[in-house]
């Protein structure tokens, strides 16, 4: 089973910092490590204010400015990566950021839950030829096969559909793990599961006894470091605990592995339904954290919509959901019918008649 680190944006906006946690992962039996790419006002609209997160409420565009990781970084690190001889991933966030990790020479490109729905980026990415490493949290099945034929239709050839939870953290009665074998069989792609739970036995190893072939778990240097992201990830020494029983399991006969997953009741709840959709850990975020055609400014009635004043955008709050970013392109060039807030989605009524 292919294992990659998430270190996603726990290295607090440090380069060095980054490189440690390379290493560390390298040392710690990781395959890949992951990072996020992102400009911030190309996720979200400026308006957003404090928001709960695992590790406490947090001035949210201010922590993601202060973790984005300046282009001029992406050689260092691919250079890192290259010296601790693991694969460098990273997840996109936007269309310039997917361009410039093509260039840098990314090794492969995750796309994160929120982005399923992301049609635009799938095509650039796509484009690149690049293998490709979904998770599809808080997505429904449609969706993940829209996005699977678009990739595959722009000309994507590798590809892996993870199975996901996007609770932080995921109690493991929660994770569904039967849904991975599922989505291999539907799609006929390599599979896994992007795990975000606290577990780093279990679920793991049940995972590799499926015959799982991808796990991605969050990575960090110490759970008492500030961030989101940090206190639910594992520290270097689980981390090598997990690698370590994922290959044990993956060592054993098939029939060990079956009597493997049949030992204890509680792997039982772990497995649970082998249905995808989003789960009632899932549906609060579901409608603000999906990607969708959202102000990014307050836009006045009779306004022509323009790239500066719409986006492709997730929000942090229940705020209206905006047209499907598969129709972008045909909203550039409209004019409002009404006044549309900064944050809001812009639906179809809004607009004037063409």
């Amino acid at each position: 089973m292919f294992v990659i680190a998430e270190i996603g944006t726990n290295h607090d906006g440090l380069l060095a910092k980054a490189e440690e946690m390379i290493r560390a992962a390298a040392e710690s039996g990781a395959d890949a490590v992951k990072f996020q790419h992102f400009k911030a006002d190309e996720m979200y609209p400026p308006n957003i204010g404090m928001v709960d997160v695992p590790g406490g409420k947090v001035d949210f565009m201010e922590h993601l400015r202060r973790t984005e990781m300046p282009p001029e970084w992406l050689p260092e690190i691919k250079a890192e990566c290259d010296r601790c001889a693991v694969e460098f991933m990273a997840s996109p966030f936007d269309i310039k950021c997917v361009r410039q990790l093509d260039e840098c020479g990314v090794a492969a490109f995750k796309v994160a839950s929120a982005e399923v729905t992301h049609l635009p980026m799938l095509d650039a990415i796509a484009e690149t030829g690049r293998p490709v490493v979904m998770s599809t949290g808080f997505s429904t099945l449609a969706e993940v096969d829209e996005a699977v034929r678009r990739l595959e239709g722009g000309g994507c050839r590798d590809m892996a559909v993870l199975h996901c939870v996007s609770a932080y953290p995921t109690p493991p009665e929660a994770c569904n793990l039967n849904v991975v074998p599922a989505m291999k069989k539907i799609f006929g792609r390599p599979g896994g599961f992007s795990d975000h739970t606290e577990d780093f036995t279990d679920v793991p190893r049940l995972l590799a006894a499926m015959g799982g072939d991808v796990i991605e778990k969050h990575f960090t240097l110490s759970k008492a470091e500030k961030g989101p992201d940090h206190p639910f990830a594992l520290e270097p020494s689980e981390f090598a605990r997990m690698v370590e029983g994922i290959r044990d399991v993956e060592s054993r006969p098939r029939e060990k592995k079956e009597q493997f997953i049949k030992s204890e009741d509680r792997f039982g709840r772990i497995l649970g339904c082998s249905v995808k959709g989003v789960s009632p850990l899932e549906e609060s975020i579901y409608p603000c954290e999906k990607r969708s055609i959202r102000a990014r400014r307050d836009i006045a009635p009779g306004e022509t919509l323009s790239a500066e004043s719409i986006g492709v955008l997730r929000f942090t709050r229940n705020a209206k959901q905006g047209i499907s970013p598969r129709h972008y392109s045909l909203l550039i060039g409209r004019k409002a019918r009404l006044a549309i807030a900064v944050g809001e989605g812009v639906q179809w009524e809004d607009l004037l008649p063409e």
